[in-house]
């Protein structure tokens, strides 16, 4: 049953962290390499991306409350020398949760305003002259919604992590000392 759901779990995951992974270092700056002539200006990239990334939050809010909840299901079933690495992993996925809802429903919808804002009054926001303050802001939050993957993709593979580790010869090891134990009525 805990291999199962092991198992079950690093699955649910599997889509999310894929699409972290393929978007953040592939497609995107595949787009945005403006001399292999893909994509004719930045802008066009942008227009691909956009429903691209907020597939991508879906999918991580989807994918983390299910295995959330399957972690609700492996704790009733786990011995108490593994608990701690399921907590610690469940732990990690609430963070990541935590960065994928903000990424999703605060930093990026910001982030399509601005470049929408600049791309009504220049042209694009790669045209927008550097002194302009919402293309710094642009930067900035562009930033954040980069900084915030990287940190949440760390996390999701920290949760696998101690998925992974949750069962292992040391986890072993504690479960056959607890059941080798005399109980406290003997």
């Amino acid at each position: 049953m805990r291999s199962t759901l092991r198992f079950l779990i690093i699955a649910a995951l599997l889509p999310w962290l894929g699409l972290v992974i393929a978007l953040t270092f592939y497609v995107a700056p595949s787009l945005f390499a403006n001399e292999s002539g893909r994509v004719p200006d930045s802008s066009a990239a942008a227009d691909i991306l956009a429903p691209l990334f907020s597939k991508m939050y879906a999918t991580g809010w989807i994918a983390i409350g299910f295995a959330l909840a399957l972690h609700a299901v492996y704790l009733r079933v786990t011995a108490s020398p593994a608990r701690r690495l399921i907590f610690v992993s469940g732990g990690l996925l609430l963070a990541a949760l935590a960065g994928e809802f903000t990424v999703g429903l605060a930093v990026n919808p910001r982030v399509h305003e601005v470049r929408a804002e600049l791309g009504r009054e220049f042209g694009g926001y790669h045209l927008a002259p550097a002194a302009d303050f919402r293309r710094a802001e642009f930067g900035r939050l562009h930033g954040w919604a980069m900084t915030l993957a990287i940190l949440d993709l760390a996390l999701g593979l920290g949760a696998v992590y101690c998925l992974a580790r949750s069962d292992g010869p040391a986890f072993r090891r504690a479960q056959a000392s607890v059941e080798r134990a005399p109980s406290p009525a003997e």
